[in-house]
């Protein structure tokens, strides 16, 4: 498998888990009545899963991995930081 094919791979896990992220954001993980372990447990088994599912039959390589990381800090963004007030960097920002 080439390494094009393998970002197509990442790029169509990380579109299915952004889109349940999205689904059950407001009822779990924005959801401030489960504790923040809670919210983080559910995000690991739920989305985490979906994320990386099958992709570690091969290395990742680094452009790869900077998908999932992206990713990974935008949801834990929204999650534990949902009011942006205007001193805080968005994400593109910071990178």
């Amino acid at each position: 498998i080439s390494a094009k094919q393998d970002l197509t791979a990442v790029q169509k896990r990380k579109k299915m888990a952004n889109a349940i992220f999205n689904q059950l954001a407001n009822s779990i993980f924005l959801n401030t009545k489960y504790r923040i372990e809670t919210r983080l447990q559910l995000w690991n088994a739920i989305i985490r899963a979906i994320l990386t599912y099958g992709l570690n039959t091969t290395k990742l390589t680094n452009a790869e991995e900077e998908v999932v990381n992206k990713l990974t800090i935008r949801h834990m963004t929204k999650m534990f930081n949902p009011k942006k007030d205007n001193k805080q960097k968005t994400l593109d920002e910071w990178f």
